[in-house]
């Protein structure tokens, strides 16, 4: 009867250690399944990360190019140019010369790349008459007479000195002394008796 009552409690506490053990390993591999997970989350945090410096990176130096190749496409512009339109041109006509080849350019851009090429000396200055921005590639000034002469010709088709005369209720004098300092600085010519001034937008 002893024996039978020790092996009993021998077989309750083998079943209870065994129970025991068995909860032991279900919460062991429950926690090393919770591990698993949040070191397999970390790993897609960390190459989410990983990829969004990656691709800030490649757009950096995409942009990089960019301001490169604009600013190639500029000085280009001015040395094509330069005997033309005197070193004067309106943003537009820079703009519209390179999207000759680079179609979709942000204006931010070229303004900064044009800011750039400013502050290398390579533009002389930079100017706003009226509404419109213009840049001067040389050495030059333009007085008040001069610039609103030039702010009633931009964004109109060529005109003749009629035109400015009543346009902007001025003497022939005045009219053609302007004429005659911005021909001077290469800036405006003739042609069939209509003022040409090549820097600016004239619709034809």
């Amino acid at each position: 009867m002893l024996i039978f009552i020790t092996s009993l409690l021998v077989s309750i506490l083998l079943l209870i250690f065994f129970i025991v053990l068995t909860l032991r390993y279900k919460k062991y591999l429950k926690k090393k399944k919770f591990l698993a997970e949040r070191r397999k989350k970390e790993a897609v945090k960390d190459k989410t990360t990983l990829n969004k410096s990656l691709d800030l990176e490649y757009v950096e130096k995409e942009e990089i190019q960019l301001k490169e190749i604009i600013s190639q496409k500029i000085l280009s512009y001015h040395e094509k140019f330069f005997l033309i339109n005197g070193g004067f041109s309106q943003y537009e006509k820079i703009k519209q010369f390179i999207e000759q080849e680079i179609t979709d350019v942000p204006n931010e851009v070229i303004l900064t790349v044009l800011d750039q090429l400013f502050e290398l000396k390579l533009i002389f200055k930079s100017l706003k008459i009226g509404k419109v921005k213009y840049y001067l590639f040389k050495d030059v000034e333009l007085n008040a007479v001069e610039k609103r002469f030039i702010e009633f010709a931009t964004n109109k088709k060529p005109l003749k000195k009629i035109n400015f005369l009543k346009g902007l209720n001025w003497d022939e004098g005045k009219v053609l002394s302007t004429m005659k300092s911005l021909q001077e600085k290469g800036i405006l010519r003739i042609e069939s008796n209509s003022i040409i001034i090549p820097g600016i937008v004239q619709k034809m």
